[in-house]
């Protein structure tokens, strides 16, 4: 053993002795409690944002915790532990749209967030899709994904995983975008023919 580690151990130990009492841990206890899955951080964002005076700071902590999800979970946690591929397969969906729109309003130098119907759900609608529809082809998507994910992940590493999957999110962008577009152009047809 090191000298640095039999310091460390000897620091613990005598916290352990002489600084460990009932109410100390019950208090350490529900400190650590809030960080759990982050709910009062996301409790807390959720507040600031809806507040006018703390609206930014809210934006700002919605992005930090984005953000440290982002590193903590596909990164680190993939980098230096075991594989966790349901940590972010439910997430798939929701972040990976997310994240097109955005590029989408960036690259038409708008706000980014700006409303607009570029979301996947607003495809649905567009060619043809009941709001029930959409929401049933929404989950199933999100469930395709966990499954896969889930299966896949013993066989095969997680990076490469995620990588495959955000190839099938954007193939399968490109293929409601063309059936959008086939709709669209039919329906300017069809208005044409009534003009003429």
């Amino acid at each position: 053993m090191t000298a640095v580690t039999q310091m460390e151990l000897g620091i613990l130990l005598w916290i352990q002795n002489h600084l460990r009492t009932e109410i100390g841990t019950e208090f350490w206890r529900a400190i650590t409690m809030l960080g759990n899955a982050g709910w009062f951080w996301i409790f807390l964002t959720l507040v600031l944002i809806l507040n006018k005076r703390t609206k930014t700071e809210g934006i700002a902590s919605a992005l930090s915790l984005i953000f440290g999800f982002l590193v903590t979970n596909l990164f680190l946690k993939n980098l230096v532990a075991r594989t966790r591929p349901y940590d972010f397969s439910t997430l798939i969906v929701p972040m990976f749209d997310v994240i097109r729109v955005m590029l989408i309003r960036f690259r038409r130098r708008k706000s980014l967030f700006s409303p607009d119907k570029n979301h996947i759900h607003h495809k649905f609608l567009e060619i043809g899709c009941s709001p029930h529809k959409a929401l049933l082809y929404i989950l199933a998507i999100s469930w395709a994904f966990s499954s896969l994910n889930i299966v896949l992940a013993p066989y095969i590493n997680i990076n490469i995983l995620f990588i495959g999957d955000i190839v099938i999110w954007t193939a399968l962008n490109v293929c409601l975008d063309k059936i959008q577009n086939k709709k669209n152009s039919l329906k300017k047809r069809k208005s044409f023919k009534r003009i003429i």
